[in-house]
C-alpha cells in the first residue's frame, strides 16, 4: 500500500469518527429537513422552517443511535448506554441550571418525568420534555405551534395582536393586549434571552414595563406560581414584580 493511499485512509477514519464526536448535519440529515426541495420555493421554505433547529436530534439519531442499531454488538449496546447515562445527567443539569437563572427553585429529581426530560434535554430536544409534565413547552405554547416551528410561532404571536379575538378563537379566551403586548415584545427583543443577564432583564425591567399596561398583572403572576408549584412543586426564589428575598433553596431533591 502507498502511502498516499495510507494517508487517505487514515484521513477517512479520522473525519469519520469525527463526525460521531463533533454532531453537524450531514447529506441524510440535511435530505431529511428540506424535503428535497430547493431553497427559495414556497415549500421549500415551509419544511425548512419545520425543521429549523431540530436538526441536532436528527443527526444524534442517524450517527451514534444509528451505529448502535445497525449490526448492533453487545459493545456497541453497552457504549451506547454509557453515553445516555452520561448526556443523560447532563440534561438533568442543563434542566436545573435553566430553573435557577429564571427565578425558580430546582426541579424535584425523585420524578420519572424529570429524568424523561433530561433524557430529551440530552438529544436535543429538551424543549419537547416540557410536555412530558405540562400542556404547554417553556415558552406557553402548544405542542402543534411547537412542532411547527420558530417562523410559525412568530406568525402565531403576531396574529394575536393583529387579529381581533384571534385569542378568543383559538384559546377560548379574550385578548389582553395590555399583557400580550409586552411579551410580545419581551420575546422578540434581541438580547432579552441572554442567560446572564435575563433574569435581572426581566425582573428589573420587564416585569415594570408589563405591569404599567396591564391591570392582570398579579393575577397572571399569582397563576404562573401556582402553575410551578402545582406541576413542578417549585417556588419562585426571585418572584415576578418583586425583588429577590432569598437565594435558590439547592438542597431540593
Amino acid at each position: 500500500m502507498s502511502d498516499r493511499s495510507f494517508g487517505e485512509m487514515l484521513m477517512e477514519a479520522i473525519l469519520q469518527e469525527r463526525a460521531f464526536a463533533v454532531l453537524a448535519p450531514d447529506a441524510r440529515v440535511r435530505q431529511l429537513t428540506s424535503g428535497g426541495l430547493p431553497r427559495g420555493t414556497f415549500w421549500g421554505e415551509v419544511a425548512r422552517s419545520f425543521w429549523l433547529f431540530k436538526s441536532f436530534s436528527m443527526t444524534m439519531a442517524t450517527t451514534h443511535l444509528a451505529r448502535t442499531s445497525i449490526n448492533a454488538t453487545p459493545g456497541k449496546v453497552a457504549s451506547f448506554a454509557a453515553m445516555s447515562t452520561l448526556l443523560t445527567v447532563a440534561g438533568a443539569m442543563s434542566i436545573q441550571a435553566r430553573q435557577i437563572i429564571t427565578g425558580t427553585d430546582p426541579r424535584r429529581m425523585d420524578d420519572l418525568r424529570f429524568w424523561g426530560a433530561a433524557y430529551m434535554q440530552a438529544g436535543g430536544a429538551g424543549i419537547f420534555g416540557d410536555f412530558l409534565q405540562a400542556g404547554l413547552d417553556r415558552n406557553m405554547k402548544g405542542l402543534a405551534i411547537t412542532m411547527a416551528g420558530p417562523v410559525f410561532g412568530l406568525a402565531d404571536d403576531t396574529a394575536r395582536l393583529a387579529i381581533l379575538d384571534y385569542r378568543k378563537i383559538m384559546d377560548g379566551q379574550p385578548s389582553h393586549y395590555g399583557a400580550e403586548v409586552p411579551r410580545f415584545i419581551h420575546g422578540n427583543l434581541p438580547g432579552s434571552n441572554l442567560w446572564y443577564s435575563r433574569l435581572v432583564t426581566d425582573r428589573a425591567i420587564m416585569d415594570n414595563v408589563q405591569a404599567l399596561p396591564d391591570p392582570g398583572f398579579r393575577d397572571s403572576v399569582a397563576r404562573v406560581e401556582n402553575k410551578a408549584r402545582q406541576e413542578y412543586g417549585q417556588r419562585f426564589w426571585w418572584r415576578p414584580g418583586h425583588e429577590p428575598d432569598r437565594a435558590p433553596d439547592l438542597g431540593r431533591r
